[in-house]
């Protein structure tokens, strides 16, 4: 952290948040302004089909977040690391229940 931010972190701060209250329906019209102009990209962007390298599935890509915290995408990173490390044995996760 600089020293400048240390000494004025509180003044900036509220600089920041007296900005936010004036501006703040200016900055609502301007996203949905946005938001409308590029919804058609934005859809095709998050349903776009990605190849995940761990798994061997396809996936769209709005969902790329959420299937690297499954079990299957976990135990899968977790076989690939033992391979890499010489490992013939791994550690299974098994669930509660």
């Amino acid at each position: 952290m600089t020293t400048y931010y240390a000494n004025h972190r509180e003044q900036m701060r509220e600089q920041n948040r007296s900005y936010e209250r004036a501006n703040r329906d200016k900055r609502a019209v301007y996203k949905a302004n946005w938001y409308a102009d590029n919804i058609d990209r934005i859809k095709m962007e998050k349903h776009t089909r990605v190849f995940c390298s761990s798994c061997g599935k396809t996936i769209c890509a709005g969902w790329m977040t959420e299937h690297k915290k499954t079990r299957a995408h976990l135990a899968n990173v977790q076989r690939s690391a033992c391979r890499e490390a010489g490992v013939n044995e791994f550690l299974t996760y098994e669930p509660n229940g």
